[in-house]
């Protein structure tokens, strides 16, 4: 994993030196993301920029250095992310004549570009990725994101520039980027707790979404930019039951699937841990870890002081079984409090997600002892793990019961909201309902369950956990690898049936069946507890004095962007004991905290 970050501007508009100052001042601002190495290309007569930072886990030698290119002509490489299934494509492209110079997956994946070209090759790899792409024969410049968003990509102009990068802060280190911010974005946020693409928090920027291809070709201008898709996961999930075999045959073929998934991701020239919760998603991970592997296994795991939301003994009884070299990290209130204002420099934009801080926490402590980790990440959302989804059930059948007609996931999701109605917080906040119609598509108008389910794969897993998690790992200098988001392993879960997955009998049914022969039954059947934290008591504790600050009249209303008296009337209800605010209290915390950060000054935003 790394951090990427380029320029596009008019050509002859800037010299080689400036140009070479201009990336070299966005990739400044990534170091984090690559602290092993720093590469740089510049052509001035075409106008673009392109520079690397290097987190060295795959190839430790100079021969992995990027930009990468396999021949003098040819186009011109960035890429933030791993291609797991390199070896592969290596074998491929050897026998079809290709000589490589190194052993990184960034060169195999250069070479696939160089012979099928972007489009097909991006078909062909199983990665987390984000990358660009400089062609020179035709003058073009490519984006591209990974199927599932695990890596994130940002892009906008400034003027007649355009730039792009890994994390927000290199596009706000150009000097002519613009932070106001965009309201619709922050209906979004207040709404849902976090910016989903293809929106930004300024009006300037905009994330390129999962499964994506950005074009723009020379001489290009704003709104010049083709965007195209290369995978969708809605027409896969359209497809769900055909060709399904039963019960027994969908969980050897996913054991199948997840084992190779697992193995792929353990392969690197450094140690690779893992993220050891208290459930089933990472326990299995571990096992299969653990068992191809000839030095014992290094897992981590965050919990807390607090009792009830502490699932370490869970963590504990595995790390046991497995003959782990086992971390704890416990994050206090007092931790907390000093983690919360680090939080706007590493998410860049208001993220509302309070398991960004026991996340920050443990994978600083991770990255003192490997380079990459492993992790039970988007499990739930490909299975069924979360509540809601057997709620949706029952409604669905209770429905169908009464000769109605069932709720659509639309309105389910839209209804699964932190503020019910944004503008309660927020001063003039445009309704977020349009967004999610448009990122849904027609499945998620009908069939409930299901249809929830791919609404969460759509939006909630990339722009909420994947974003939590790769800020987190990437702050400290560490790479973090899903299993679970393997393409065919996502394939292959939306085509099973809702009711394979989910029934009054449990949730991730048939993932449980297909763990059967590598957890015992306790392990396989830990209830989902997810990773809540004591945040309620906190506010009234240790995060008190901090929250006070934040939401002292005089401040909010120097903001000019949120409603104090209905933030303040909630503040006093949550003083005097009621939880029932929390949720709500802590976007605006989080946004209030984010604020000087953002915009450099506590001021309104355009409309």
């Amino acid at each position: 994993m790394c951090g990427i970050a380029g320029a596009l501007v008019p050509a002859g508009e800037l010299d080689v030196a400036e140009l070479s100052a201009l990336t070299g001042r966005m990739s400044d601002t990534l170091g984090h993301r690559g602290p092993d190495g720093r590469g740089a290309w510049v052509d001035a007569r075409a106008g673009i920029g392109l520079a690397h930072t290097r987190l060295a886990v795959v190839d430790l030698t100079s021969s992995g250095r990027q930009p990468m290119r396999t021949r003098a002509d040819a186009p011109v490489l960035v890429c933030n992310g791993e291609i797991y299934n390199h070896l592969e494509l290596r074998r491929e492209l050897e026998s079809a004549g290709h000589r490589f110079r190194g052993r990184s997956d960034s060169e195999v994946l250069a070479a696939l570009i160089d012979r099928h070209g972007l489009p097909a090759a991006l078909e062909r790899v199983n990665g987390a990725f984000a990358l660009a792409l400089w062609d020179p024969a035709t003058a073009t410049l490519q984006l591209a994101r990974d199927r599932i968003g695990e890596k994130p990509l940002y892009y906008g102009w400034c003027g007649e520039q355009f730039v792009f990068a890994s994390e927000l802060k290199a596009l706000r280190a150009h000097p002519s980027f613009r932070t106001h911010l965009d309201r619709r974005a922050l209906a979004l946020y207040f709404a849902h707790g976090y910016v989903p693409a293809p929106y930004c928090v300024y009006s300037a920027a905009r994330k390129l979404r999962p499964g994506c291809l950005l074009t723009l070709r020379v001489p290009a201008a704003p709104g010049d930019e083709r965007i195209s898709r290369y995978w969708s996961l809605p027409d896969i999930a359209a497809t769900g039951g055909a060709g399904i075999g039963s019960h027994e045959e969908l969980a050897e073929e996913l054991d199948q699937v997840l084992r190779d998934s697992v193995s792929l991701r353990s392969a690197a020239d450094v140690r690779v841990g893992v993220f050891l919760s208290g459930g089933v998603d990472s326990a299995a991970v571990a096992t299969l870890m653990a068992r191809e592997s000839a030095v014992p296994l290094r897992t981590f795991t965050a919990g807390f002081e607090e009792p009830d939301f502490d699932e370490r003994a869970a963590a504990h009884a595995v790390a046991r079984m497995l003959g782990s070299e086992h971390v704890d990290v416990v994050c206090t209130a007092r931790e907390a409090l000093r983690l919360v204002e680090r939080m706007p420099r590493i998410y860049d934009e208001p993220f509302y997600d309070p398991a960004q801080l026991p996340t920050v926490l443990l994978a600083q402590e991770a990255a003192t002892v490997v380079k990459a980790v492993q992790s039970g990440e988007g499990s739930d959302e490909l299975f069924g793990g979360y509540p809601p989804y057997l709620a949706a059930l029952r409604d669905s059948v209770a429905k169908a019961e009464a000769g109605l007609s069932g709720r659509r996931a639309f309105d389910l999701h839209a209804q699964r909201r932190i503020w019910a109605d944004p503008a309660i917080p927020l001063l003039g906040a445009a309704d977020p309902a349009p967004w999610l119609a448009d990122a849904l598509g027609t499945m998620a108008l009908g069939d409930a369950p299901a249809g929830l389910l791919l609404a969460d794969a759509l939006t909630w897993l990339p722009d909420n956990c994947m974003v939590k998690m790769d800020r987190a790992t990437m702050a400290a200098g560490l790479e973090v690898r899903c299993p679970y988001l393997d393409p065919r392993l996502i394939e292959l879960a939306f085509r099973i049936p809702f009711d394979l997955k989910v029934t009054e009998a449990g949730n991730k049914l048939v993932l449980r069946r297909a763990l059967r022969r590598h957890l015992p039954g306790w392990a396989r059947e830990q209830p989902k507890r997810g990773f809540n934290l004591p945040l309620a008591a906190w506010l009234r504790g240790a995060l008190r004095e901090w929250a006070e600050t934040l939401l002292d009249r005089a401040v909010i209303e120097e903001g000019g962007l949120i409603d104090a008296g209905a933030v303040r009337a909630r503040w006093k209800r949550h003083l005097d004991g009621s939880d029932e605010h929390t949720y709500e209290l802590w976007t605006v915390l989080v946004f209030q905290n984010w604020l000087p950060y953002g915009t450099g000054r506590a001021i309104a935003s355009d409309a």
